[in-house]
């Protein structure tokens, strides 16, 4: 396996041997929270995060999302600290809370200017002042995590921000970020470990001409889409499951909005005509000369999107912003449907039949419990001991460790495993990967079953 599947094993490997200390400790509680870890690792509940403006005096219906972003905390003058500029409208929000005790309401920190940013991430006082700050405020406004929203960042300096205020806030509090479209600017390999999702503002992808937001390319899509944003950020290092794909609850386009018209109602213009790309999966209005002349979302634009976030497995959908939204709720209730009850009650499922168990002190799932008790019948005592040692490299051209390979190929466990490879990210039709995965997971199994002897 390459060094980052490496990784990524000895990560899970390390959720799926802490059984041992739950049960000295005899907790039930400690038992739950070491279950839950475990399943918030490979299968996180799916989010709906709708961005909420501090200039508006709505207070959303929370039957439509679980997260809120409130829009926008700010960096101080002084560059060490957060401000609010409108506590009340934030203490209103929160008070949402009281009748709906599962949502969750974070900070979003915008700076119009980025060298304060960068000011910041910089210097390593101001970083821990600002993070130090960022917690006061979690405290003051009882909110439930921070979200940066720093539009062009300085790689490393954002990387050492999000450390800094993960250190600085408990684990229990969220800390999200912003990433463009286009993947850059990020080491998302370095930040990983810091935050609990990636808000991809996969949105505003084109000029007046082409489409904003296109799920797939067509010949009226800009270079970059959807799709082609959602693999540049796998490629950079982000994890499937940590993605949530931005809509726009706004137009994009040439034509200048009338008086009078919104959105939703500027296909009753006249001369103008709504058509839909069946490719690209969007909406777009056309003049009289047949010109793109004004890209956006409908109901059948935001299915497909949350269709594509449920497929390929992504933690969920964000939007900008509830407001945009009209007077019924359309597309907040399409994104309530599938993200928020669909799709949820699948992953919950899935959490249900992954409810770990023990094995010889090991925390593993209860399907993997048949993998490890299946090569115990394959593999002779000595093999055991041998892989215990040596693990999977050691033994690579061994004839009984092949031979067992033989085996595994040839059975239905084996695509058990590339299944519950893809469900933590690692997409691989390698045998030679997907038998290595399980391999690893056996040696260590072993090792607590006492082997080598």
């Amino acid at each position: 396996m390459d060094s980052l599947g490496k990784d990524k094993m000895v990560r899970i490997l390390s959720l799926f041997a802490i059984f041992a200390a739950m049960m000295s400790c005899g907790g039930g509680k400690y038992a739950a929270r070491k279950e839950k870890a475990y399943l918030d690792e490979i299968l996180p509940l799916p989010v709906a995060v709708a961005y909420l403006t501090e200039e508006s005096g709505q207070i959303p219906d929370s039957v439509y999302m679980t997260h809120i972003n409130y829009a926008f905390g700010r960096v101080n003058e002084t560059f060490d600290g957060v401000r609010v500029d409108n506590p009340d409208r934030l203490h209103e929000v929160v008070d949402m809370k009281r009748q709906y005790p599962e949502l969750r309401i974070l900070l979003s920190i915008r700076e119009s200017k980025d060298e304060r940013f960068t000011q910041i991430g910089g210097d390593g006082g101001l970083r821990r002042a600002f993070s130090k700050d960022c917690a006061r405020i979690l405290r003051e406004f009882n909110l439930d995590g921070i979200d940066i929203y720093w539009e062009f960042p300085d790689s490393l300096g954002l990387t050492r921000l999000l450390r800094s205020i993960r250190s600085a806030i408990s684990k229990e509090k969220l800390l999200t970020v912003m990433s463009q479209a286009d993947a850059a600017r990020i080491d998302f390999h370095g930040i990983n470990k810091y935050i609990d999702w990636v808000n991809v503002k996969a949105y505003d992808l084109a000029d007046s001409l082409k489409h904003p937001s296109a799920l797939f390319h067509s010949k009226r899509s800009a270079k970059l889409t959807v799709g082609e944003s959602i693999y540049l950020h796998e490629k950079a290092g982000v994890p499937v499951n940590k993605m949530v794909i931005g809509i726009s609850f706004y137009g994009h386009g040439s034509l200048s909005v009338p008086e009078g018209y919104n959105m939703w109602t500027m296909k009753d213009i006249p001369g103008i005509t709504n058509h839909w790309d069946n490719v690209a999966k969007v909406p777009y209005l056309m003049n009289t000369d047949s010109v793109l002349v004004y890209g956006y979302e409908n109901n059948g634009s935001v299915i497909e999107k949350s269709l594509w976030v449920t497929r390929w497995g992504m933690r969920g959908i964000m939007y900008w912003n509830y407001e945009g939204d009209n007077a019924h709720h359309d597309l907040s209730r399409i994104i309530k449907k599938y993200i928020k009850d669909i799709y949820r009650d699948k992953i919950r499922s899935r959490r249900s039949a992954a409810v770990a168990d023990s094995i010889n002190g090991i925390y593993i799932p209860k399907n993997f419990r048949e993998c490890c008790e299946q090569l115990d019948k394959w593999t002779s005592e000595e093999m055991k001991s041998s892989l215990a040692k040596d693990g999977f490299g050691g033994l690579f051209f061994d004839m009984e460790l092949r031979n067992i390979w033989g085996l595994w190929a040839g059975s239905r466990l084996y695509y058990y495993t590339k299944n519950e490879m893809a469900k933590v990210g690692k997409y691989t039709d390698d045998p030679d990967d997907i038998s290595g995965y399980i391999i690893d997971l056996y040696q260590a199994y072993l090792r607590k079953k006492g082997y080598p002897k």
